[in-house]
């Protein structure tokens, strides 16, 4: 047993699979580590080589991956992609697995493996929380086995690296900063009134708006800033935001603009905005 993993086996009767847990305490200064527990009718072939599954499980911090990937599940167990998606990530993590396992046996060992693993195996785990032996679709992890071959880096790996690179960029960065579109910020303040109350507030702050006021208008993430043009050739800026969590409710904030502001990404509305 690799001491720097903080591991310690238990072995039980009757269980239906072996499986590892996190948080367990072990030795006398009672650290928090993992157990194995392993099923007390295993030949010590069988229960060695679930124990190198196992420890590969905890090497590649599997545990915390595998709570993650249900916990996503619990929360959107309605989706039949979260599904999908927590099958396949159960599966690689075995493969993985078993990957370690087959490079540190030899030829009669890697068939006694995959012996064990079809004589162990469930079609689905008995607990989703937890790392179990004989889980997610034992076929497909023989027939690997059967194909396998030494791992190598090489161009494969450096260009797996480079794809997780670039997905990662475009999920975290290439999302647009302009998170509101002018058009439905312009039907949402029509829906919610927000004519009437910018309308209100000109008039309390004697904004001198004429026959015809300028105003520009731009969806900034979930606000709408606007700029107005009053009677007299004054600029003002005008922040207008919808709290939807809030009874629907408007915010208004309102203050002059000390030079004429750039009006690049603006749309200009109708002359007839007051009256909408």
């Amino acid at each position: 047993m690799p001491e720097d993993l903080n591991l310690s086996v238990a072995v039980l009767p009757g269980l239906p699979t072996s499986f590892v847990l996190t948080g367990r305490r072990r030795g006398r200064e009672g650290k928090s580590g993992y157990q194995i527990v392993l099923q007390e009718e295993l030949t010590p072939e069988q229960k060695r080589l679930v124990v190198l599954h196992e420890v590969e499980h905890v090497r590649r911090h599997h545990p915390g991956i595998q709570g993650i990937a249900a916990i996503g599940l619990y929360v959107y167990i309605w989706n039949p992609l979260a599904w999908l998606a927590y099958f396949l990530t159960r599966r690689d993590l075995e493969l993985a697995c078993d990957q370690g396992v087959l490079e540190q046996l030899d030829g009669p060992g890697r068939r006694a493996y995959a012996r064990t693993l079809v004589e162990l195996g469930r079609e689905r785990p008995v607990w989703s929380g937890v790392t179990t032996f004989g889980e997610s679709d034992v076929s497909h992890r023989v027939k690997r086995m059967a194909a396998w071959r030494p791992a190598r880096s090489g161009w494969r790996t450096g260009l797996g690296w480079v794809a997780v690179a670039a997905l990662a960029v475009f999920l975290l960065l290439g999302g647009p900063q302009n998170r509101v579109l002018t058009e439905d910020l312009l039907r949402d303040l029509e829906q919610a009134g927000a004519w009437e109350e910018v309308s209100a507030l000109l008039a309390e702050r004697q904004v001198p708006v004429g026959d015809d006021p300028g105003l520009w208008l731009q969806g900034e993430k979930r606000d709408g800033h606007l700029l107005i043009r009053d009677g007299d050739g004054a600029w003002w800026s005008l922040f207008v935001r919808r709290y939807r969590y809030k009874d629907g409710s408007l915010g208004t904030f309102l203050e002059p603009c000390e030079q004429p502001p750039d009006l690049e990404g603006y749309e200009q509305m109708p002359g007839d905005w007051l009256k909408r």
